[in-house]
């Protein structure tokens, strides 16, 4: 049935299944051969099988969208600046409403970087990105509960006040992870002479 179909009869079709004003400008063959179409509202032309466009479906309404124009309307973000190099980069509106620092980046590279100049700039490289450092050069490398020293890149260090912010090496200790998950699950709790006590 569908091969019987005149050019004027698949443009009423073509019309009739899309939300933008579209144009059959190529020539009609049968339903499975691919068809020329042209958006007027933005002038986008691509081609797709017949089939894919001819039938509205159950709903009986318009359905189809122009790939060009369907693009544009998903597009609820907007463009950035990298905050380090100020290279233009675009971010959805999932990814906007997230942020929370302001700060944008092209490339994780440039984030570490920029990320790293302000801790400087602000006075805390030393306060908090090095706590790390800072509790490895006072205490032994081995958790302070079991003993564990098997591989030191894996040892953690615990705030014993549970704030992150207090850095002071007073405030640190260090532990193996499953000690430390012990504690941070909220299942022991830490004593002063580096004992583990369940809650």
């Amino acid at each position: 049935m569908a091969n019987s179909l005149t050019q004027e009869e698949v443009q009423k079709r073509i019309a009739q299944s899309f939300l933008q004003n579209v144009e059959l400008i190529g020539t009609y063959t049968n339903k499975r051969s691919p068809i020329l179409l042209k958006c007027n509202d933005c002038g986008y032309e691509w081609e797709t099988r017949a089939q894919n466009v001819l039938y509205i479906g159950n709903k009986q309404q318009a359905q189809h969208q122009c790939p060009n124009c369907k693009s544009i309307n998903d597009k609820t973000g907007k463009e950035v600046e990298c905050a380090y190099c100020g290279k233009k980069i675009y971010r959805t509106k999932s990814d906007l409403d997230s942020n929370k620092s302001g700060f944008f980046y092209c490339c994780q590279e440039h984030g570490n970087i920029h990320k790293n100049l302000l801790r400087k700039q602000n006075g805390e490289w030393d306060k908090s990105s090095n706590y790390r450092l800072k509790a490895l050069n006072q205490f032994a490398h081995k958790c302070a509960v079991c003993g564990w020293d098997e591989d030191e890149r894996i040892l953690e260090v615990h705030h014993k006040d549970e704030n992150r912010q207090n850095n002071s090496i007073e405030n640190l200790c260090i532990l193996c992870p499953t000690c430390h998950r012990k504690i941070t699950l909220g299942y022991y709790k830490l004593t002063q002479d580096y004992k583990l006590v369940e809650l």
